[in-house]
């Protein structure tokens, strides 16, 4: 949390002081999206407008991962993901405060932080770092010129990709099957949030396989298997939270 100047870090997360593991690793990834959602917030002057919490939360949130994958690399980077998703179960599985409502209008509701961090990496790993950086900051342009953030992010991201980061939360479960040392199927399956609970909802026909952050669209219709030469992750090719982050990496037998 920000106060001022001051930036502070409750230990609940079952942080420790080691030089390396997991808590360390939470640390960083945590500290980088409190920075990023400071610089966020003075640069937009958002508040409670529709969708604030998607850039202040999702936007800083896939910033803080960014930091960890980097420094730390993919194996932190899914497992920092597969809490977070865990975590995100958990709440939405316990007793709410309140009904579930799209993310523009959920305000800092207690589930709106893991989501809007984990959807918002799906969509920026379709992307890339680069152009998703370039996008914010066109999208932090215009909101200083006055027009609205749901508005503002569809006229640069497309009103589909808008209105799935911004509407009710989606859920994927994307998963690699082993055939042999060579080749993999993929399963997928989709939820979306309705009233009390997940549905189902079409299931993914795209998948996006990320090769060494270069992203590229698998048809599931077409493709019986997939037949990787290096190591690889797969995400849904919509803006949505991946049930189990673990079993959408590939590693190559013959690759470190």
């Amino acid at each position: 949390m920000q106060y001022g100047e001051l930036l502070w870090l409750p230990e609940n997360l079952g942080w420790d002081i080691a030089d390396k593991g997991p808590g360390r690793e939470r640390r960083r990834a945590a500290i980088a999206s409190a920075l990023s959602r400071h610089l966020l917030l003075q640069a937009a002057d958002l508040r409670a407008e529709s969708g604030a919490e998607w850039l202040l939360s999702g936007v800083s949130g896939w910033i803080g991962m960014e930091c960890l994958r980097r420094c730390n690399g993919q194996r932190a980077w899914i497992a920092e993901q597969d809490w977070q998703s865990k975590e995100l179960a958990k709440t939405l599985g316990e007793k709410l405060e309140a009904p579930v409502a799209q993310v523009a209008d959920a305000g800092n509701a207690q589930w709106i932080k893991p989501y809007t961090a984990l959807s918002t990496l799906n969509w920026a790993a379709g992307q890339g770092p680069e152009q998703t950086t370039a996008l914010i900051k066109a999208l932090l342009n215009r909101l200083q010129n006055d027009i609205p953030l749901p508005e503002a992010l569809a006229a640069l991201a497309g009103q589909e990709t808008a209105d799935r980061l911004l509407g009710m939360p989606i859920m994927a479960d994307i998963a690699l099957h082993a055939e042999d040392k060579l080749q993999a199927q993929v399963k997928a399956q989709r939820w979306q949030w309705h009233d009390k609970g997940w549905q189902l909802i079409q299931p993914p026909s795209q998948v996006l396989q990320l090769l060494e952050q270069k992203a590229q669209l698998i048809d599931l219709q077409k493709a019986e298997a997939i037949k990787p030469s290096q190591n690889f992750v797969i995400f849904d090719s919509w803006p949505s939270v991946e049930r189990t982050p673990k079993d959408n990496v590939w590693r190559n037998p013959t690759k470190p």
